[in-house]
């Protein structure tokens, strides 16, 4: 049986040293926590939300006045100028307006669907469609996003901002029917109405005096496949201009006739002029 003595020395040898790991124990695991904490990377942000709050407040505030509509919770705004890219760029990102764009396509569908209900008692459900496709397409919905400047404001990814996603149509596009359903959820139905109404102007006075479509290509090849079985022909001429600034010249040819020329900034749009001198030809 071992003395008094002897188990003082035991406990103080051995108990030192047991203390003494313990010790270095916890020391090491703070030097680990610490550690982790200055090697955890910080997110890459964009260009547009690495700005200082003041600046992206005072873009926000720029937006509103623009569109018309102050926010009672600007969270809605930001989300609904929040690109799906900032995800490559941010670990954590809280939202992107897809959900918003979803609920905003049907706000649009809605107030187009309804105002032309309205103003054209007398159209059947074709015609109706074929206005409302007009107004709620790609390019239309680009044109009411480049009206506001939209591309400006948006919350992007770099590498989408690089790739010219500020100009882009879809991101354009979605943008604005996301922007549709953030003043949706912050007013309500009356609220968005009026806002998709009055960007939508334009447009909807255009088809109020011009109801249907004109596609003089389309017409003209109606017209004259009625006489033969044979279709005009457009033929390029010429390509002249710089890079930024291009003119085409085109002519449309039918059973070796020419019928009529054109010129436009584009391919396409010669094509339609020259289909539209040929149909004033052959009235």
């Amino acid at each position: 049986m071992a003395t008094p003595s002897l188990l003082k020395i035991f406990h103080k040898l051995f108990g030192s040293k047991k203390n003494s790991a313990i010790r270095d124990q916890n020391t090491n695991l703070e030097i680990t926590s610490s550690s982790s904490r200055k090697k955890k990377p910080r997110p890459h942000m964009t260009s547009r939300s690495s700005q200082k709050p003041r600046e992206m407040k005072s873009l926000i505030k720029d937006l509103e006045n623009k569109i018309g509509y102050h926010f009672k919770n600007p969270q809605l705004l930001t989300e609904a100028l929040t690109h799906s890219s900032i995800a490559l760029d941010r670990a954590q990102h809280p939202f992107d307006n897809e959900r918003l764009e979803f609920l905003g396509d049907a706000v649009l569908q809605l107030v187009i669907t309804t105002h032309l209900f309205e103003i054209f008692p007398e159209f059947e459900e074709g015609p109706l469609t074929k206005i409302r496709t007009r107004l709620v397409s790609r390019t239309a919905l680009k044109a009411y996003a480049s009206h506001l400047d939209l591309g400006k404001y948006l919350i992007m990814g770099r590498g989408e901002e690089t790739s010219g996603g500020r100009e882009r149509s879809s991101i354009l596009g979605d943008s604005f029917e996301a922007l549709i359903g953030a003043i949706y959820l912050d007013s309500d139905f009356s609220r968005a109405r009026k806002f998709i109404l009055r960007e939508a102007a334009e447009h909807l006075h255009r088809v109020a005096l011009e109801p249907e479509e004109i596609n003089p290509k389309g017409h003209l090849q109606e017209l004259l496949q009625s006489k033969a079985p044979s279709a005009p022909v457009y033929e390029h001429l010429e390509e002249r201009g710089k890079a930024h600034l291009k003119y085409f010249r085109c002519r449309v040819i039918w059973e070796g006739k020419e019928l009529g020329v054109g010129e436009g900034r584009s391919k396409k749009e010669a094509e339609v002029a020259a289909a539209t001198q040929a149909l004033k030809g052959l009235q």
